[in-house]
């Protein structure tokens, strides 16, 4: 892998960005430990809710020497003004020349996918694009919750493209949106950093 072109990923839950304060610090490195040999950002533009953290190598500080292919090390440094509850899931360092900004991708251009953006989503509408299915005459659309509760549910026919109002209907958090039809069935992962 390239540092060139390598990122680090992952989702931060801030429950209430008030009490957050804005000179948080990413801390990745390879000596087992802090301050020795790590790669360093600062983290801006959080909102309330999952926020999807995307981070270049190449626009990090650095202490020491770090080695990102030997990346035992990772925190997140920050003070709070009041109790807040943070999270981090899915963390991981990409080649960002091999994926685009969703965090499951099919790149296989003969297998159907689903292109889904805005993905992370602030606003309220929601955009899909049908690639490689062979059959279109009948499209499911779920999107389920953490807890695998479907939460939106829609058919459509003969479309290579939908956009749906989510106002309502999603909140800050992490959803599976799941296409299927005929034998066909795709899931990605969508990022949904709106507090409705």
């Amino acid at each position: 892998m390239n540092e060139s072109v390598a990122a680090l990923q992952f989702l931060y839950f801030v429950s209430d960005i008030s009490l957050h304060e804005s000179s948080n610090q990413v801390e990745l490195g390879s000596a087992g430990k802090n301050d020795e040999d790590e790669f360093n950002w600062t983290l801006t533009d959080l909102s309330n809710g999952w926020n999807f953290i995307s981070l270049k190598f190449s626009d990090a500080s650095t202490m020491g020497n770090p080695n990102y292919n030997a990346i035992n090390w990772f925190r997140i440094y920050h003070k709070k003004t009041g109790g807040i509850t943070s999270k981090v899931d899915a963390i991981q360092i990409l080649d960002l020349t091999a994926v685009s900004s969703q965090l499951i991708v099919d790149t296989s251009l003969d297998k159907p996918r689903i292109n889904i953006y805005p993905n992370p989503l602030k606003g309220n509408f929601l955009s899909f694009d049908f690639i490689g299915f062979q059959n279109s005459n009948n499209i499911e659309i779920e999107i389920s919750n953490l807890l695998g509760q479907v939460v939106y549910r829609m058919n459509t026919i003969n479309r290579k493209e939908i956009q749906i109002d989510t106002r309502g209907l999603l909140k800050g958090s992490i959803y599976f949106v799941t296409v299927k039809t005929g034998q066909s069935k795709v899931t990605n992962k969508l990022i949904v950093q709106k507090s409705n």
